[in-house]
């Protein structure tokens, strides 16, 4: 099971990234883009344990 939610995770994460705006550029405003990331991290997580507790 924890094979399956982490395999999801990257799903997510990915598929988040593709609909919104383009990631801030790394070379240029590196707090931007690792604000970007964990606001990312912390969504796909929330949305794995909701499924995870409630399945």
């Amino acid at each position: 099971m924890e094979d399956k939610s982490l395999n999801k995770y990257g799903r997510m994460r990915r598929a988040f990234l593709q609909k919104q705006n383009p990631t801030p550029d790394k070379e240029t405003d590196d707090m931007a883009w690792a604000r970007y990331m964990n606001l990312l991290r912390e969504m796909a997580e929330d949305v794995v344990v909701r499924e995870v507790v409630c399945t």
